[in-house]
């Protein structure tokens, strides 16, 4: 799921960039950035990028299923059976615990995600980029 979902996605995902962000490339159709784009480094030109998200894809994929096994493991382990975490509510379809890891998970993606995607966009648009930026937009 995520080498494919970024392999086949990373082109579509830079013309946007490009549409969004390149004031060259304001008020263009797709079709017209995608000429233009060809036009300026061919095939590299829809590629450009795309190693920070396919090496993210594995790393973040992995930790959000960690983290969200550890947070419900602890639950599991550390709560009573009878406690409000671990109860069902709405219909019987929605327990706190669930929310309480899946929170957590997301919490963690972002974490791992924003630097991977801020050098994506970086890469993208032919930007240099630092460290000290990575974190630009998730702690602001």
């Amino acid at each position: 799921y995520g080498s494919v979902h970024t392999l086949s996605g990373h082109p579509l995902d830079n013309i946007k960039a490009k549409l969004q962000l390149d004031p060259a490339y304001h008020g263009q159709s797709s079709l017209g950035a995608i000429r233009k784009m060809w036009g300026q480094g061919r095939a590299r030109a829809f590629w450009r990028g795309c190693m920070p998200p396919l090496w993210g894809s594995a790393v973040y994929r992995s930790i959000m299923m960690s983290s969200y096994e550890g947070t419900f493991t602890w639950f599991e382990q550390h709560v009573a059976p009878d406690s409000f975490w671990r109860q069902e509510y709405c219909f019987k379809v929605v327990r706190p615990l669930v929310v309480a890891s899946a929170v957590v998970c997301s919490l963690c993606r972002a974490v791992a995600e924003a630097p991977i995607e801020q050098a994506k966009v970086m890469g993208q648009t032919g930007r240099s980029w630092q460290v000290s930026s990575l974190y630009r937009g998730l702690l602001e």
